[in-house]
Order: C-alpha cells, then structure tokens, then sequence
C-alpha cells in the first residue's frame, strides 16, 4: 500500500533506496542461522536507522519561524554517511563468513551504493543559509 509523503524527503531516491535496503536485510536476517542473526540484527538495524534519520535531518522541512544551520545540516549527512560505512561493514562481515542469502547481500550492497552516492551529492534545502 503506497502512501502519501508527508515530507519532502520521503520522495528523495537515496531515501527511498533506505527503505529497500531495509527490507532486503529482513530477507539477509531471515536466511542466517539463529546465533550469527542474533550478533548482527542490532548493529545493522541501528546502522540503516543511523542512515535514515541522516538523510531526513539534512534534507528537513523547518517552519519559516525556524531555521537549521549548515553545520547542523551536515552533521546529520555525516550521521548518514557513518550509517553507510557500519551498514558496510556488517554486509562485508556476513559475505566473508558465507552465512547469508549471497544474492540478497549483493543487492543490499548496491542499494548502499544508491545510498550513499545520493547523500554525497545532495544539495541543501534552500534554506542552508
């Protein structure tokens, strides 16, 4: 069921890329042993958490009476880009101990390089300055 965006950056395609990546590590979580699953659901949900409310600090709709500064903007891109590199991190752990869905981690890794490549070349709203 497709919804509504309420925010601008709920249409953006490095946030979208965030909600499929997402998905595709419940498929990744799903295909791992119970003990392996049980090390690595937390730090990669947080991780893909980090990277979502990054993309949506950066790019937030503020009412005219309040205004983020540029610093504040990029420190929420630099929380984005520290949720890539743990996301990485985690999808290069679970290649290299062979456990999970190998297509599921292909896809993920390509989702993160959506991701990350919308967040580096994202503009500031308007209202940067």
């Amino acid at each position: 069921m497709d919804q509504e965006a309420v925010y601008r950056w709920e249409t953006l395609p490095e946030y979208v890329a965030t909600q499929q990546y997402s998905r595709c590590l419940g498929r990744i979580f799903r295909s791992l042993p119970r003990r392996v699953r049980r090390k690595v659901v937390e730090p990669m949900t947080g991780a893909a958490l980090l990277m979502s409310q990054g993309i949506a600090g950066f790019n937030a709709d503020v009412p005219p009476s309040e205004r983020l500064t540029g610093v504040e903007r990029e420190a929420f891109r630099r929380r984005a880009l520290t949720g890539i590199r743990w996301s990485r991190d985690g999808l290069d752990l679970l290649k290299d101990i062979r456990r999970a869905s190998r297509p599921d981690l292909l896809a993920a890794a390509e989702l993160l390089e959506r991701i990350e490549s919308g967040v580096r070349s994202a503009e500031a709203p308007p209202d940067w300055l």
